[in-house]
């Protein structure tokens, strides 16, 4: 399983890089023509332009070679103080190592990439950049990191209103998505993205749109057909445009549905196609997963000989390639054919090998960490060097100067005197700035203290005056309305109905009231119950749906967050019903990674965010959040909605 998900992955990884361009037939020819003719360029315009295009056709089969001529271009930017040139050959050479999963140094080119990019006007490529970046973090599994890298790619596109940068952003945190099996935010995502792409007519984003759409519907039998329509959609549109890298994985998407349906035989026509094209394009690693792939439809059907054929071609591609993930895989596969062939010695020595290779995985990437470090290392002793150089010429100059100043005594004092003066002022200059700025410091964090203890004291004051009305609420005045209540109903008069009524609402009325003081659901059930009793409380006589979503809180979390929280969540309801105009409204409040996260989203009119005009509710609810240590954000639009978003440690 966790093979199949790894060469999933690899498959998804690839396709994101169509965002830049598609791998052609006829681009061998091109390229061939292209370095016979490099040495003819004079303009250097021209001859970056050609070796950008050389190296984008080498990048999937040969990234070494493309690396290789990557670094020519870069040369060319810096012999001609050119920041677009250079930045663009950086991000490619990022992208390069990204494919050979070398991703640290795939890491450091990009944020080179980005350090030059920055010194252009060039939005798009930045915003390109931070999206590669992104997929590495998200290949390394760093979900979190990844997710930081897209949401920056999609505020830099969503700037300049680029609509295809702002899809691709959106399709690739569908990526995290699907590799955190989130499959109903993939599937939201994704036909997000589609719907931008359809807008702008991006054909090839609308097939990779349909093309992942298909892999989400895979484990849906009702959506199967549909799922392999979108796959026969993205099969003519790969033939039709000579994209015969995309065309080899849309051939091993569907191998895999017909393996689901087991239509064995069909999946290997479709896992033999995806080989030839594999072949044909020199797509080693590819080759290598959609060999092994089909050595798995051979052990589906127990035929133990075959499988073991496919998987030592497949072990043959990935040592040419050196990819020691598949080759862990790879032995892996092997340990298990083995074992159901009744070669235990040689399956049980195949699980080793894999582990090993895994473990030399982990070896490498610490090692390439390591040399990154020493290359920088390296840098700072000779810019330590130039400095010592430098500061040897001072010393010779104050030498010659005090053998000119020595002609003459009283000028030789003058000077020495002079220089201790300036020595005792600098010293006791420094002496008192540091520790009046010391004293700053301090100043400024006890007052920091003073404000959170106040801030503190203030909402528990609060919270606490809530609890006292609330509890004198129900143990007495409404105790007494009860009473009241039976006693009028034991009187016999005909004129009592209607104050029977006045008196059961009123009594209703103050229950509620009783309840939005403190709600004591809080204290009984939870957060999460609490918080459902508020929205349906808040909205059933509104015209406004909401959606609610509460997950990964498993234990009960400490109370005075609980009950902070419950109070922001009931003061952005407030204003949402009071001044949004919206029709809908979603709320997630969920756990991750230590935080607690609620994230408000309505399509109401908005606010000015910047007007700096916060009111009492919108005081209240920053104080709160501070309160908690927590951060508070608010992205809203004129006529666009408002997206809140809160995030609070658990472990202050």
């Amino acid at each position: 399983m966790e093979n199949k998900k790894y060469r999933f992955k690899v498959i998804l990884l690839l396709m994101s890089f169509l965002f830049f361009g598609q791998i052609k037939a006829q681009e061998s020819n091109t390229t061939d023509s292209l370095i016979n003719i490099l040495p003819t360029y004079d303009n250097y315009k021209e001859k970056a332009k050609a070796l950008f295009i050389i190296s984008w056709s080498l990048q999937y089969s040969y990234p070494d070679s493309s690396i290789y001529y990557l670094n020519q271009v870069l040369e060319l930017g810096r012999e001609n103080n050119n920041d677009t040139t250079i930045s663009g050959a950086y991000n490619r050479m990022g992208i390069a190592y990204d494919i050979s999963n070398r991703w640290e140094e795939s890491l450091e080119h990009y944020s080179l990439a980005i350090e030059y990019n920055k010194k252009t006007t060039d939005t798009i490529t930045r915003g390109s950049i931070y999206s590669n970046r992104g997929l590495v973090y998200w290949n390394k599994s760093l979900y979190e990191k990844a997710l930081e890298e897209f949401i920056t790619a999609r505020k830099l596109f969503e700037s300049i209103e680029y609509k295809k940068g702002i899809a691709n952003s959106i399709h690739n945190m569908a990526l995290i998505q699907m590799d955190m099996n989130n499959v109903e935010n993939a599937t939201k995502y994704h036909e997000e993205a589609l719907k931008i792409r359809t807008e702008i007519n991006d054909l090839n984003g609308i097939i990779d749109s349909k093309t992942n759409l298909a892999l989400l519907f895979r484990d849906k039998k009702e959506f199967v057909p549909v799922a392999k329509k979108y796959l026969y959609e993205a099969e003519a549109h790969y033939k039709l445009n000579n994209q015969n890298y995309a065309l080899a994985k849309t051939y091993s998407h569907l191998a895999h549905f017909m393996e689901l349906e087991s239509k064995l035989d069909s999946s290997k026509y479709y896992l033999e196609k995806s080989i030839a094209i594999a072949q044909k394009i020199g797509a080693l690693n590819f080759e290598a997963s959609s060999v092994h792939s089909l050595s798995d439809v051979y052990r589906t059907q127990e035929m133990y000989e075959e499988e073991m054929k496919y998987l030592l071609q497949a072990q043959a591609l990935a040592f040419k390639t050196n990819n020691l993930k598949q080759l862990g895989f790879i032995f892996g596969s092997l340990g298990n054919c083995n074992y159901n062939l009744g070669n235990y010695k040689t399956s049980s020595q195949n699980f080793q090998d894999s582990k090993i290779y895994r473990d030399s995985l982990l070896s490498i990437e610490k090692e390439e960490l390591i040399k990154t470090l020493e290359l920088r290392f390296e840098t700072a002793k000779k810019e330590n060097q130039i400095t010592e150089q430098k500061l040897e010429i001072a010393d010779k100059d104050i030498a010659i100067s005090q053998k000119e100043l020595e002609k003459s005594k009283i000028q030789n004092w003058l000077y020495i005197l002079s220089a201790l003066v300036f020595l005792i002022l600098t010293v006791g200059t420094v002496f008192y700035q540091r520790k009046k700025r010391r004293l700053i410091e301090e100043k400024n964090e006890a007052l920091l203290k003073e404000k959170e203890k106040g801030l503190e004291a203030v909402i528990l004051s609060q919270d606490e005056e809530r609890k006292r009305i609330a509890k004198n609420l129900h143990d007495s005045v409404i105790q007494q309305m009860v009473s009241l209540n039976f006693g009028i109903r034991q009187i016999k008069d005909e004129s009592k109905t209607d104050l029977l009524k006045i008196l059961d609402q009123s009594t209703i009325e103050l229950r509620d009231l009783s309840h939005k003081l403190m709600p004591k659901g809080l204290v009984k059930f939870g957060l999460e119950k609490a918080v459902e009793g508020l929205l349906e409380l808040s909205l059933k006589f509104t015209k406004i749906d909401f959606h609610y979503e509460f997950s990964g809180i498993q234990n009960r979390i400490p109370e005075k967050i609980e009950l902070n929280l419950y109070r922001v969540i009931q003061e952005l309801t407030q204003n949402v019903v009071k001044h949004s105009e919206a029709s809908k409204l979603d709320i997630q409040l969920y756990q991750f990674q230590g935080n607690l996260h609620l994230i408000l989203e309505d399509n109401g009119k908005g606010f000015q965010t910047e007007s700096g005009k916060d009111g009492i509710g919108l005081q209240n609810i920053k104080s709160r959040v501070e309160s908690m240590h927590g951060t508070l954000n608010y992205d809203s639009k004129i006529e666009r909605g408002t997206i809140v978003t809160i995030k609070i440690p658990l472990n202050n």
